[in-house]
């Protein structure tokens, strides 16, 4: 607490705040992800009142029951597609596009096969655990309909996330985003005419008409990129070579998904487990915590993309060898992640007592998501300092060190402690809500201590000699000159601001040059400063 310790920390606060090229490029990155992930929790949120209005307290409990059930395998599959935006990013910053091409074959293989036996497994096991949970017969039943076209829904969403991916590494972030909320926007708006012009069709009709938007908006998507030159650089890796032959590129995405996918299933597996907590308390405490589980996603929404966004420049710098940079990047996006997770919890706590009237009619789950609200709002604030430092530390390659603290603060601090507070001392959802949000303070914590005592010029080198393993067989170089070209602007133009030349030769030569005084200017400028406590 001395004055001099005081100060040191403020000038530096005040130096991560500036608004130079690299807090302005997360910035430009951050907005469009979190747009379309807060829209899009948004919409959810908007379908789940529909549905709550037009088909009742049964069909609303069957949906959120079942998308949390059918949730946990895809989030487990999912590691695989979210390896992605480490991945490419690495291979794109070291200008080898032939293997981020790869990348994108192997997720999309292995989701495919790995989801299509998971599709039978909930068709026969959904309703005995709805019943499991204390569902009468009639709400097991409609989740029993509804699951067989759901899951056919979300294998064709997460697939077209494979390709999407690849478009918001390489710049492409704004189109993503705008083609998501069309179709959510046309999806929802679908649903709301065929419950008012239908008032008897049932949930399954809702499944359908997510099969058919899912479908079509991959379709756009693929055939606009093509048609815009924007895959050119990468089909080579995507359509033209076995990725699976690659045998360095294969074991590297195992490595990183594996670790990623054990997290998210653990940390979406905790919330499964204190769903069974809550079944202890009755059916009305299973239904609120269903629906308290729609409103944390929409927050976890604005950590998904302010997580995507850092992970994105600091994996890209990370593969260009600039430690220097990626660490600043990396503080920067976490002091931006901090502010925008307290201004949505503001705003969250200024709706907060006309929210449950949105979800349902039932004066019991208004009351008691009433009460839960003030946990919730906090527990955001925790939950996104925790994220981004986990998204920070993937982009570095180490998803099994960060999977690690998950696993332990998850399963040794929140579930012990929720379990003695339901069965032990008899507290409602609240226990379990405080319960979640000691268990991410904690983990915000050990992430936060890891990545700030990083060693980032190592880290850097990691990734430029894991890149040229897994790479060399095929690189973009190797490619055509129109390909080239093309690889050279849609990498730069995330990281570059100087004008294009003419020829791609100059444009490559132009670039590097940028680059490079880019860098030495930031460098320079961090110098100057002082490294203080951000070394």
């Amino acid at each position: 607490w001395k004055c001099g310790t005081i100060s040191h920390g403020i000038n530096n606060l005040i130096y991560l705040a500036e608004l130079d090229n690299e807090s302005q490029r997360i910035i430009r990155l951050s907005v469009p992800f979190t747009a379309g992930y807060v829209i899009e929790g948004i919409y959810d949120i908007i379908e789940l009142a529909l549905i709550s209005n037009f088909l009742g307290t049964e069909s609303v409990a069957a949906y959120a029951l079942v998308d949390m059930l059918i949730g946990t395998t895809d989030e487990f599959l999912r590691g695989i597609i979210d390896a992605l935006a480490t991945l490419t990013s690495h291979a794109v910053g070291s200008g080898n596009n032939y293997l981020a091409g790869q990348y994108v074959q192997i997720a999309g293989l292995v989701y495919f096969c790995g989801s299509f036996p998971l599709m039978f497994v909930w068709m026969y096991t959904v309703e005995p655990i709805l019943l499991w949970f204390g569902m009468d017969e009639a709400t097991a039943s409609i989740g029993k309909t509804y699951v067989v076209y759901e899951v056919v829904s979300i294998a064709i969403d997460s697939l077209g996330e494979c390709v999407e991916g690849l478009l918001e590494v390489t710049d492409h972030e704004s189109f993503c985003v705008i083609k998501d909320i069309v179709f959510g926007f046309l999806n929802v708006m679908f649903i709301a005419m065929t419950l008012v012009m239908m008032p008897e069709c049932e949930l399954w009709v809702v499944a359908v008409i997510h099969i058919i938007f899912a479908f079509l908006s991959v379709v756009f998507m693929v055939g606009f990129a093509t048609k815009q030159g924007w895959l050119r650089p990468f089909t080579g890796g995507m359509l033209k070579s076995i990725a699976f032959k690659n045998g360095p590129a294969v074991k590297n995405m195992i490595n990183t998904a594996l670790p990623l996918s054990i997290g998210q299933l653990l940390a979406y597996g905790e919330w499964e487990v204190l769903t069974i907590f809550a079944s202890h308390m009755g059916p009305a405490e299973v239904a609120t915590w269903a629906i308290l589980g729609s409103l944390w996603e929409t927050f976890e929404a604005t950590t998904e993309g302010m997580g995507d966004a850092s992970e994105i420049r600091v994996a890209y710098h990370l593969g260009k060898n600039r430690p220097d940079i990626a660490r600043l990047s990396s503080y920067k996006s976490l002091l931006f992640g901090m502010l925008l997770g307290v201004t949505l919890t503001s705003l969250f706590f200024i709706c907060g007592d006309d929210l449950p009237k949105w979800f349902t009619t039932d004066p019991t789950i208004q009351k008691m998501i009433t009460d839960l609200i003030p946990l919730v709002g906090f527990g955001n604030i925790t939950m996104t300092f925790g994220m981004v430092c986990w998204a920070l530390i993937g982009a570095q390659g180490r998803y099994q060190m960060s999977t690690k603290v998950i696993l332990v603060t998850s399963w040794c601090v929140t579930q012990p402690l929720a379990a003695i507070l339901t069965y032990v001392y008899g507290f409602n959802l609240q226990g379990l809500a405080a319960s979640v949000v000691i268990g991410y303070s904690i983990a915000g914590t050990v992430l936060s201590y890891i990545l700030i005592r990083s060693d980032w010029p190592r880290l850097s080198h990691l990734v430029q000699e894991m890149n040229k393993e897994t790479g060399e067989i095929a690189s973009s170089d190797e490619e055509s000159a129109s390909s080239s070209s093309s690889s050279s602007k849609s990498s730069s133009s995330s990281d570059d601001s100087s004008d294009s030349s003419d020829s791609s030769d100059d444009d490559s030569s132009s670039d590097s040059d940028n680059d490079t005084d880019e860098d030495s200017k930031l460098v320079s400028k961090k110098k100057k400063v002082g490294k203080r406590t951000l070394s």
